[in-house]
């Protein structure tokens, strides 16, 4: 599965005046919903249920956490 990887928690040099200060960055994978729709068995359901719930979440990109959790809590919601 290809990743779009996006830093958020890596240690970075970053200049200062006298001394050099460390900011944190990390490389968390972020997949899109056509990456993601691939993944059935990871979410224990179907593509279909993958891509709509998804496609409900205002984001292009999620990580496999995020994606599980919009998932899961779409296929446990009530039905009217």
């Amino acid at each position: 599965m290809a990743t779009k990887t996006v830093k958020d928690e890596k240690t970075a040099d970053v200049p200062a005046e006298k001394n050099s200060a460390k900011v944190k960055t990390s490389s968390v994978s972020r997949y899109t919903v056509d990456e993601l729709s691939k993944a059935e068995n990871e979410f224990n359901a179907n593509n279909v249920i993958i891509r709509t719930a998804l496609s409900r979440a205002d984001k292009d990109l999620f990580t496999l956490e995020e994606a599980k959790e919009i998932v899961s809590k779409f296929k446990n919601k009530e039905v009217k």
